[in-house]
């Protein structure tokens, strides 16, 4: 629960590798002698650390059918959690160079597993009766283009998941933050060419730091990409299909 002035003391990072997370964790206002929990597989903690904090790192894979809701079980049967971040993620190769079997891990990661595990996270945090949700979808899942429509269809179904499940919390104490990131320099996009607009993983956080803060619906990452975003839903497929 929230402290007497309003500060986070409890925070669980579902994909604890990811920078926009780790980024996003030092932004927001954590109490002094807060808690984060990283989950991920093989996570170096001494790369992490936050003042006056206490980080605790949990070795855990999604694709794990049994490790998805145990190892979360656990950690919620001891404590509540002011904070869940979402930040599983795997981008694969693209269609053209894709396996029917790595397509199918994109999708499962993405969003089978990630929707099971939002769904349980969400269902504990009811009956907390407080609590936010910042799941990390992509403007990809806006609209298909065809370098990475199918990592973009799993996000999509991700963020439409999610969106429903935010009409389904209302007046349950518990919000959900989606934050939509264009091209973000990270571990993630090592080594490819940079999008239009693109950032640092330190901006993206600062900047879900800010929606999770304000209770944001969905918000894109830089903001900029709202407005860019509006009009690639509006382009005739031949020219999006150029651009790509």
């Amino acid at each position: 629960m929230l402290n007497g002035i309003g500060q986070i003391q409890n925070i669980l990072v579902i994909g604890g590798k990811s920078q926009i997370a780790l980024e996003t964790v030092l932004n927001v206002s954590l109490a002094p002698k807060g808690k984060v929990f990283l989950l991920g597989r093989e996570i170096e903690k001494e790369n992490f650390a936050i003042d006056n904090a206490e980080v605790t790192t949990v070795n855990y894979d999604i694709n794990d059918p049994v490790q998805q809701i145990e190892k979360i079980s656990e950690l919620f049967d001891k404590r509540d959690f002011d904070l869940v971040i979402l930040a599983v993620g795997y981008l694969g190769y693209q269609p053209s160079k894709s396996t029917l079997e790595e397509d199918q891990t994109i999708i499962d990661v993405n969003f089978t597993y990630s929707a099971r595990v939002l769904n349980y996270v969400t269902d504990r945090l009811k009956s907390q009766h407080h609590g936010k949700v910042l799941i990390l979808s992509s403007v990809a899942s806006v609209r298909p283009r065809k370098n990475n429509y199918i990592y973009g269809a799993a996000k999509s179904g991700l963020d439409f998941f999610a969106r429903g499940l935010q009409l389904d919390l209302l007046g349950t104490g518990v919000d959900i933050c989606i934050a939509r990131p264009g091209f973000v320099h990270s571990n993630m996009t090592k080594g490819m060419t940079p999008a239009p607009f693109a950032i640092s993983a330190a901006k993206a956080g600062e900047i879900c730091a800010r929606g999770v803060l304000k209770s944001k619906k969905v918000f894109f990452v830089p903001g900029i990409l709202r407005y860019v975003m509006f009009i690639v839903k509006l382009l005739p497929y031949k020219i999006l299909n150029k651009l790509n």
